[in-house]
């Protein structure tokens, strides 16, 4: 079905290509506080990691020009009782149209309809009008998420570690993560969505006397590490460090991203900050109930 309002359409995804969606992502994100102007090729790994699900997607259309968009992800299965906001954003000069509003209020009816009973996103925690416009929309703060840099260079290994270190492949990380981390990854970072791009990944375990000790898992394209934990009983032993040294040595670019890391952790943070992390932005992870 298509809305028209005065010269503007507003339609699904299914027939938007990637270079029209990459324009038109480009141009809403040309003014923004972080710096987002992926590649075709960019986008999508972004998309595809995401669960990108092009009918229920929504975007706003002046002739062929892309102005405004929610992008939305959705798992599969079993798994899909939430959906995600991968990005939602308005070229600056058809902002203060309600085209945000608009499109949000096409994909929560369809949505409802669907069994999806929740939908997240996450918001640069100073970005006030963005926030102000999720919260008019009925969503609710979750929790801050932290996201740093770090300089790939920077990263030493541990002086001496009691452990081996093997890459593994992703399912072979499943059971280490279930008892080593201490928070839900955010939506990007979580299983179902590492598990769409596998061939972008690099999975490195730790072993101590022969049982799972800690893990780390690298997008090695954007040089993100996605998951990075450590075991209860095998903590403050360089076993973290030198899976960081691991990923880091993996990886060929000199900035690596930790993204949506709980800001409540803060010994993670203090882990990050003894190899040079600095935090660059924190977000708000914020959830509507359909």
């Amino acid at each position: 079905m298509q809305d028209q309002a005065a010269d503007i359409t507003i339609r699904s995804c299914k027939l938007i290509d990637p270079a029209q969606l990459r324009d038109g992502f480009c141009r809403a994100f040309s003014d923004y506080p972080v710096a987002m102007q992926p590649t075709i090729g960019e986008l999508r790994l972004m998309l595809a990691q995401r669960g990108f699900n092009e009918t229920l997607s929504r975007v706003a259309l002046c002739g062929r020009s892309m102005v405004s968009f929610w992008l939305i992800g959705t798992n599969s299965g079993s798994e899909n009782r939430s959906a995600y906001v991968i990005a939602t954003g308005t070229a600056p000069e058809y902002r203060g149209r309600g085209l945000a509003e608009q499109i949000h209020r096409r994909i929560r009816q369809q949505l409802s309809q669907t069994g999806v009973y929740t939908m997240q996103l996450e918001v640069i925690a100073d970005n006030i009008p963005a926030r102000s416009l999720y919260t008019k929309l009925g969503y609710e703060p979750v929790r801050k998420l932290a996201c740093f840099n770090i300089d790939r260079a920077a990263v030493k290994p541990a002086k001496t570690v009691r452990a081996s270190f093997a890459e593994r492949s992703l399912s072979d990380v499943l059971a280490i993560c279930r008892s080593s981390r201490d928070w839900q990854p955010s939506w990007q970072n979580d299983m179902p969505s590492l598990a769409r791009v596998p061939e972008a990944l690099v999975c490195v375990a730790a072993d101590v006397d022969g049982k799972p000790a800690g893990y780390g898992i690298l997008i090695k394209p954007t040089g993100t590490i996605a998951q990075l934990a450590v075991g209860h009983d095998n903590r403050r032993a360089g076993i973290g460090s030198a899976v960081l040294h691991k990923l880091a040595s993996a990886s060929s670019l000199d900035i690596l991203r930790v993204i949506n890391a709980d800001s409540r952790d803060f010994g993670f943070q203090a882990f990050l900050a003894r190899h040079g992390a600095r935090n660059e932005i924190m977000q708000m992870e914020m959830l509507l109930s359909l």
